[in-house]
């Protein structure tokens, strides 16, 4: 709620057991979206109370070119009760299907963040990670991850992930908490709300990084 300025005011003051039974409500039917599609779905039962593991942020995974042993990284949370949705077991499983790790949480005990999923807007096939940078998301935390997704992709190829930052402001002059608040990418697009860089050098670098076929395998429109 403190730096959350796109939440639904709505929910603040509809009781507990309701604001489950729609949370839940979302997920069964993406869920069931997925399968349809053709996409293997695995849930993961949260075994202690954690308000928001509906939505979790705690860790991504990713095997891809670079990586192709893959990769599971565990974030560092802002909120403290977010910090209650990690599971051992979870850890434990798809650290068996994924050679490598990346444990970011011991950066809580500086107060330095960086929540993946909403923080972070991947391009794989260019070899990109972008972050904008806000209390969620330290300019710290995000180089020390760049650096050791490189050093595990030195191991078995060439190509290396570029991080590519910047700050996203919104009307009232106040940071935006999350990357994909204002940034999504698509096959051959990329949707940006460059209003919210106010820094005329990042926004010109971010545009080139996106668009320009000289930095790009695949750059978008």
């Amino acid at each position: 709620m403190e730096d959350n300025k796109f939440i639904k005011k709505e929910y603040i003051d509809m009781e507990e057991s309701e604001t489950t039974f729609q949370a839940q409500q979302a997920f069964n039917a993406y869920v069931e979206q997925l399968e349809d599609n053709g996409i293997g779905v695995e849930v993961f039962h949260q075994s202690t109370k954690a308000a928001d593991s509906v939505f979790p942020d705690w860790f991504t995974t990713t095997r891809n070119p670079i990586l192709p042993g893959g990769v599971l990284i565990i974030s560092s949370m802002k909120n403290h009760e977010r910090r209650k949705e990690r599971m051992q077991e979870v850890i434990s499983e798809l650290f068996s299907r994924y050679e490598n790790i990346i444990d970011l949480s011991c950066f809580e005990n500086d107060d330095k963040f960086l929540e993946l999923k909403g923080a972070l807007v991947t391009d794989w096939e260019n070899g990109k990670i972008y972050c904008n940078i806000s209390d969620r998301a330290h300019e710290e935390v995000f180089d020390y991850m760049i650096d050791c997704l490189n050093t595990i992709a030195a191991k078995t190829g060439d190509r290396r992930i570029k991080g590519i930052k910047f700050r996203g402001y919104d009307t009232n002059g106040e940071e935006i908490y999350h990357t994909d608040c204002i940034m999504t990418l698509f096959s051959k697009h990329a949707v940006l709300c460059v209003d919210a860089i106010k820094d005329e050098k990042e926004k010109e670098t971010i545009i080139k990084e996106l668009t320009d076929p000289e930095f790009n395998i695949n750059p978008k429109e």
